[in-house]
């Protein structure tokens, strides 16, 4: 989406500005209220459901992000070309916190209108009154523009994520390079915390031979030195029962919306709460019989992000051709990721030559 920004240059001149700076505590007190009303599960409509999935937690820093938002929009000096960026930024946590344009547009529209009813108190001159005014309105709809831009660019970015992959899988030459490359390509989605790929050894456990995101390596590590309990994808136990254990029984991806309160995550929420999982999802891998032989499962700081339409395309060309890709380049037993490693610093050592 292209924006024109000259259009908008008279809502961030100097009379403007001169403004706007003897009203910054006003402006605080009324982008707080009405913040809290765009995160108000009553206030919902059609995104009820999604808000009722944030915790306190969520809400406030959803909350304290927004007011800051909104304080940064009516600053005196603000420009158009910051302006853009920012509310492009936003528009893409409100795409992952599952929030529909619908809402992101009302929303500007009743603080747009809001703040143009508050100047009536606010300002005494007529004149600097109405100059304010339509300044607002102007903000605004270039607040909405950019928020929907960046919405939409989250959005239209599944298509290159799933070209990354498929260029991932084509240029590896071996099943740990293959997965190394894709674990990369998702770890950097926008809005991923974590993922891993794993299988399963002799005894059901799942033994990881790869991860990504920015908190893959602490969660991942955290299993395997025993912090949290590596996932069985039998269902007599608690480390069976979990998201993955199901959704590799049940065949097809399942997302999880409530990490850090399911009962079925409580063996691995003390890092996982840390870290600031809230959403996951687990997608299973599966033969030609149709059995799963591998999984891969991904977090989100966001309870529904995995619920949106463009990452359930993603994951569903994900299961489809990297479960094809594994089989073509299997050729050995798992090797969990800490095994590989020491097989590498033995050959590093020179404690085994290879021939």
């Amino acid at each position: 989406m292209t924006i024109d920004l000259t259009s908008y240059s008279s809502a961030y001149d100097e009379d403007v500005a001169d403004a706007l700076r003897t009203m910054q505590p006003q402006l605080r007190v009324a982008a707080r209220a009405l913040a809290a009303r765009m995160f108000d599960p009553g206030n919902g409509g059609r995104d009820a459901g999604v808000l009722g999935h944030l915790s306190q937690g969520d809400t406030r820093r959803l909350l304290d992000t927004l007011t800051d938002h909104l304080g940064f929009v009516l600053s005196p000096d603000l420009t158009p070309q910051s302006h853009l960026k920012a509310a492009r930024a936003v528009g893409q946590v409100h795409q992952m916190v599952g929030l529909s344009a619908v809402r992101l547009l009302e929303s500007c529209h009743r603080f747009g209108e809001r703040l143009v009813s508050l100047l009536d108190t606010w300002v005494q001159e007529g004149a600097v009154r109405c100059k304010l005014a339509n300044a607002v309105r102007q903000r605004m709809t270039l607040e909405a523009a950019g928020q929907l831009a960046g919405l939409e660019q989250l959005d239209s970015g599944a298509p290159s994520v799933v070209v990354e992959l498929d260029s991932a899988m084509r240029e590896a030459s071996n099943l740990p390079d293959l997965l190394n490359r894709v674990m990369t390509v998702l770890g950097n989605m926008h809005g991923v915390a974590a993922c891993w790929f794993a299988r399963p050894d002799l005894s059901g456990t799942l033994q990881i031979e790869a991860f990504g995101g920015p908190s893959g390596g602490e969660y991942v590590a955290a299993m395997q030195s025993g912090v949290i309990p590596l996932i069985q994808i039998r269902a007599d136990g608690p480390a069976g029962d979990g998201p993955v254990g199901r959704a590799w029984r049940a065949k097809r991806i399942e997302s999880n919306s409530d990490y850090s309160h399911d009962d079925a995550t409580k063996p691995w929420q003390s890092v996982g709460n840390r870290l600031g999982f809230r959403g996951m999802v687990s997608a299973p891998l599966i033969d030609e019989a149709g059995e799963p032989f591998a999984i891969v499962a991904l977090y989100s700081h966001w309870p529904t992000y995995f619920d949106g339409l463009a990452r359930r395309v993603i994951l569903q060309h994900l299961q489809q051709v990297l479960g094809n890709e594994v089989r073509v380049l299997e050729r050995s037993n798992v090797i969990p990721i800490a095994q590989r490693r020491e097989y590498r610093s033995l050959v590093h050592d020179g404690a085994v030559r290879m021939v």
